[in-house]
């Protein structure tokens, strides 16, 4: 069974790169409002140091499932699938606790308007939900997408 892809995954593959490049930048520039958000919260009390670490965490995992995707794209095994596996699974763990910043703009928006919320809820996970689906394939299908190696 030969694992062919289209143009639409490597298109997907670089504007998701732009997002996620884009998000770190926030996370870790001074002048952003990410960044600001979570340093003011360190400031009133050092306990938020973990919401930051969370949040930093999620964003380098994020980064480093540039790479997963990218191969995925281009159909190129790189390293090992247990080591893609544990990525995949520190990730999905980080995405659920590492948006503390997200919450609070999302509750702040949802006071008024509930459908903007379900709007950036939708909008969040039809742009974060094609990567999750092509490193989890990286990740488990590894003998499916590889099957000579």
């Amino acid at each position: 069974m030969h694992w062919t892809k289209n143009w639409a995954w490597k298109i997907y593959c670089f504007i998701f790169a732009l997002i996620t490049i884009g998000n770190a930048a926030a996370m870790f520039s001074s002048d952003s409002y990410v960044y600001v958000y979570y340093h003011i919260l360190m400031a009133f009390h050092p306990q938020y140091i973990l919401l930051y670490a969370l949040a930093a965490a999620c964003c380098i995992l994020s980064l480093i499932s540039l790479i997963p995707l990218f191969f995925y794209a281009f159909e190129i095994p790189f390293l090992t699938q247990e080591f893609w596996k544990w990525i995949f699974v520190l990730r999905v763990s980080f995405e659920l606790t590492g948006h503390a910043f997200e919450i609070q703009l999302l509750k702040s928006v949802y006071y008024s308007d509930v459908w903007i919320v379900v709007f950036l809820a939708g909008l969040f996970l039809a742009s974060i939900g094609p990567s999750y689906y092509a490193c989890f394939h990286y990740a488990f299908r590894w003998d499916r997408l590889f099957p000579s190696r």
